[in-house]
């Protein structure tokens, strides 16, 4: 998924971006999977031609870079985008079990915050969405009626989880609910998967933690995930530091649930001291990932594939390209939706 490369990069280098993240999934991508990069403009367009001409009393942007193309399309309506919820994994562990999320406001800040404002048609945009959980917790801590609330996503999981045992992906599940949701592109699981891009090079030292996280995907090839020495390697405070520089403890996580600012999952022990957590955790070390990729390719390729993953960082990392980027989606969504005034609508409802 092309979004955050996008949303963190200057408009007179999309081109080049985009290039250049297709000619990555092409040298690593495993050949028994159809590899599609939906354009993440296209879904952006496509969800507000169809929410142009409705009436929300409060837009909240769980994205943080949408809120300029919003007020461009809603210049009278508040717009939330402080608020956010971030799942975190461990990573101190080959299954990368989920620890929890956090939360960006707790829920002092929140009843403060909804003293301002008039929620009763509410306007939830995110930028992906597989089970769905993001939206109905939002809604939950912000007291919505699922019934009144609008979901939109520039991609959207229309499969379901676990069709055996009747686990529904979001679309379904929100709809259930009473949600209506927009969507730009859809994927249906379990047939269709999907990562983030950015999370192969969003990186401070990428060039280093690729070669650790490709030993790491070696071993777990050759040992197995649940062997001791993946499991050991994933407990060396050196490899920690390399791969995830950014990371929770379990003393952390405990602080955060005391201030309101995490959700624990109730999967994962948050007594076990030695646990280590993270946001967004590199794909370069996830076995999950690696189901997904060709490992000899990437072997094979290491040379030309850290000089992508260098530019890549290098283009999606300017401070200022953020900035760039979301005028120019604000603008991009103007002209397509004023063309757009009049014809048949291209935003893809369920």
């Amino acid at each position: 998924m092309l979004d955050e490369s996008i949303a963190h990069s200057k408009p007179s280098e999309w081109r080049r971006v985009i290039s250049l993240e297709q000619k990555l999934v092409d040298m690593i991508g495993n050949p028994n999977f159809d590899h599609i990069l939906p354009n993440p403009i296209e879904g952006l367009t496509n969800i507000f031609s169809e929410l142009q001409n409705q009436k929300f009393t409060t837009i909240m942007d769980l994205t943080g870079w949408l809120s300029p193309s919003l007020e461009g399309l809603f210049p009278s309506t508040p717009i939330i985008n402080k608020f956010s919820l971030s799942r975190v994994r461990v990573v101190s562990s080959p299954n990368l079990e989920t620890s929890g999320y956090t939360v960006t406001m707790n829920q002092n800040e929140i009843s403060k915050q909804k003293e301002t404002l008039d929620m009763q048609r509410t306007l939830i945009v995110d930028d992906t969405t597989f089970t769905g959980w993001t939206s109905l917790k939002t809604m939950e801590l912000w007291g919505l009626d699922p019934k009144t609330t609008t979901h939109a996503f520039l991609i959207a999981n229309t499969g379901m989880l676990d069709q055996k045992n009747g686990i529904m992906g979001a679309v379904r599940n929100l709809k259930s609910n009473g949600s209506k949701v927009v969507f730009g592109h859809e994927l249906s699981t379990p047939s269709e998967d999907g990562w983030h891009l950015k999370d192969l090079h969003q990186h401070r030292n990428i060039m280093k933690a690729f070669d650790m996280g490709l030993t790491i995907l070696k071993l777990i090839e050759n040992e197995g995930y649940e062997s001791k020495v993946v499991k050991s390697v994933l407990q060396d405070e050196a490899v920690l530091n390399t791969i995830f520089p950014e990371r929770y403890s379990t003393t952390q996580i405990k602080e955060m649930i005391s201030d309101g600012k995490f959700i624990s999952s109730g999967k994962v022990d948050l007594e076990d001291e030695d646990l280590v957590h993270t946001k967004n955790p590199l794909l370069w070390a996830s076995r999950y990932f690696k189901e997904h990729i060709d490992l000899q390719k990437v072997i094979n390729n290491r040379t030309e594939i850290l000089q992508i993953l260098g530019e890549l960082h290098t283009l999606t990392e300017d401070p200022e390209a953020k900035t760039e980027a979301a005028i120019e989606l604000r603008n991009i969504v103007r002209r397509e939706t004023l063309s757009l005034e009049g014809a048949p609508r291209h935003g893809l409802e369920r």
